[in-house]
This record gives C-alpha cells, structure tokens and sequence, in this order.
C-alpha cells in the first residue's frame, strides 16, 4: 500500500504543493481496494460514500439505457474515479464503475474527507483545486464528443491513448466513442492498412 499511498501524494501535488504533515493527516484516513476483472468499485443505485484515486488497472464508467451499456468514462493509473452526483447529492448511483482489468484503488469516505478538508487549510484548498481541474477536463471531453466526427473521435483517441487498445476491449471504446461496433472495425482496420503502407514507404 505504501507504493499507492506515494502515487497519490505525487499526484496531489501536482495540482497543489502540500507540507508532509498535512499529507499524512490525509494518508492516515485512506484504505486500499482491490478489484478483480468485472468487480465493481460502485454499483448502479447505491450510494457512494467514498471517492477513489486509482494506482493501477483500468475500470469503466458506464449507464444503462434500455439493454445497452453506454461507457461514458475510462478511469486509468492516476486518476480519480467516483459518481459525483452520487457522492455530492446522497442519492443512489445512477452508473456503474467496474474494472476491466485487475486493478488497485486507494479510497477515503465522505465522512473522513469532510473532516480532514475542514481541519487542514491547505488540503481545502488543495480539493477546490482538484474540483476545478476536473471540471474543465470533463467540459472538454464533452466538448469533443460534441464537436467531432466518428473519424476524428477515433483518431484522437487512437493518437492520445493509443496503450488502451491493447487493454481495453473495442466494443468498450466504440460504445465510449459512441460509434457502432462494426463501423469501429472498419475504421481500426483501415487505420492499420493506412499505418502499415506509411511503415513500408518509409523503408
């Protein structure tokens, strides 16, 4: 756990330069969770007393509508992953977060979070912080999804995260994508003719 626990502290002070003693004021609230491929980190209409930072694996973000699953978030090694509304509101959760691959979350409840936050100056802020950043990274991601075409969602994605699709499987990033499954085929294997020919010219 002290491997995760560092991760962590790199990670918030990146965001914000914090003293070790507030950090350990933090660290002595967190608890580590270990999920197995297909095991939940939240489930759909439960409460989420907890906010997540995962330290490995992968887990998807997603809802149901009608028999779909419909991802709307991949949640990799250093970020943080949770259901605001479900968290914020007190109301069940409307998604699901479960992990792809076998991955490790450190997690601290809303109880202990509030404290900690109300106590230590430096980690408020710290939070307000992080919130911020979030936001916008959310508001631009959807500002993409609304703003691209099929083509140009899958070529952003194969460009900025091109590790995920060997560890993701392609029904999952097609439904984040939101394009059709047969037409992810047709555009990955296009993608790799087009990288395969650039490839032999370039020799």
């Amino acid at each position: 756990m002290q491997t995760a626990i560092l991760k962590l502290k790199e990670k918030l002070q990146a965001f914000y330069p914090i003293l070790d003693a507030d950090f350990e004021k933090l660290a002595v609230l967190v608890f580590e969770k270990r999920l197995k491929k297909k095991d939940c980190l939240v489930n759909e209409n439960e409460l989420q007393q907890d906010i997540f930072f995962v330290t490995e694996g992968v887990l998807r973000k997603y809802f149901r509508r009608n028999k779909n699953e419909v991802i709307t978030q991949f949640f990799l090694d250093g970020d943080f992953a949770n259901a605001i509304v479900s968290f914020y509101n007190g109301t069940p959760s409307q998604y699901t977060i479960e992990a792809i691959e076998p991955s490790v979350c450190l997690g601290i409840h809303k109880a202990n979070l509030e404290k900690v936050l109300h106590e230590v100056p430096a980690l408020e802020k710290l939070y307000r912080v992080i919130l911020a950043k979030l936001y916008v990274k959310k508001e631009l991601m959807e500002y993409d999804k609304a703003r691209l075409t099929k083509q140009e969602r899958f070529m952003s994605f194969c460009n900025e995260q091109p590790d995920l699709l060997q560890r993701i499987p392609q029904k999952f990033i097609a439904s984040y994508l939101e394009i059709a499954p047969e037409t992810f085929c047709r555009m990955k294997q296009v993608a790799y003719k087009a990288a395969k020919k650039n490839a032999e010219s370039s020799n």
